[in-house]
């Protein structure tokens, strides 16, 4: 069995993109797109986050929704650099490598 301690440190106190929807929703083809949603949703003044498994409303700020988004950036920087055949390489916010998938199944 994993700990998953070092996991649970990595992302404490932080908001981020649940791994289900970053991997089967955000991080196919609509990847830009809900980037350029995230930015626009920004220009609001953000005082309260609701999450969706945790309790809620919690304080939060355009700035805190802007980092959970990021990774769609660092995404679609990856997927410039990466060599089309070896499949797209997606960030993962956990200290173990990231997850692989093949462009077709994106």
């Amino acid at each position: 069995i994993i700990d998953p301690t070092e996991a649970f440190r990595a992302i404490a106190g932080r908001w981020l993109v649940g791994p289900v929807c970053y991997s089967l929703v955000y991080g196919g083809v609509i990847r830009e797109d809900v980037s350029k949603w995230a930015e626009r949703l920004c220009e609001w003044d953000i005082q309260q986050i609701l999450p969706c498994h945790f309790a809620g409303p919690v304080r939060g700020t355009r700035d805190d929704v802007r980092q959970a988004f990021e990774v769609l950036k660092r995404a679609e920087a990856d997927v410039e650099t990466e060599d089309a055949g070896s499949g797209v390489a997606l960030p993962w916010p956990f200290p173990q490598p990231p997850i692989k998938y093949r462009p077709q199944d994106l």
